[in-house]
């Protein structure tokens, strides 16, 4: 079960574009990850991990509305 949630978060946070269907929602997580990669280095606040939190979270909900495992 683990690995099958983590080639999800793994697709969701990689893929970028415009989810399926007719509202035309931009996909997220992929853009949010390269924010943190690039601020991490710089960002000494602890609270960080909430972001990376979300962005896990934008992640799957995004492989869950592309019809994704």
């Amino acid at each position: 079960m683990w690995r099958t949630m983590r080639e999800c978060m793994d697709r969701g946070m990689n893929e970028e574009g415009i989810l399926p269907g007719p509202l035309r929602v931009p996909r997220r997580a992929a853009a949010l990850r390269q924010q943190l990669l690039t601020s991490e280095k710089t960002t000494n606040d602890p609270m960080s991990v909430v972001d990376w939190v979300n962005m896990f979270a934008f992640a799957v909900n995004e492989e869950n509305a592309a019809g994704g495992r």
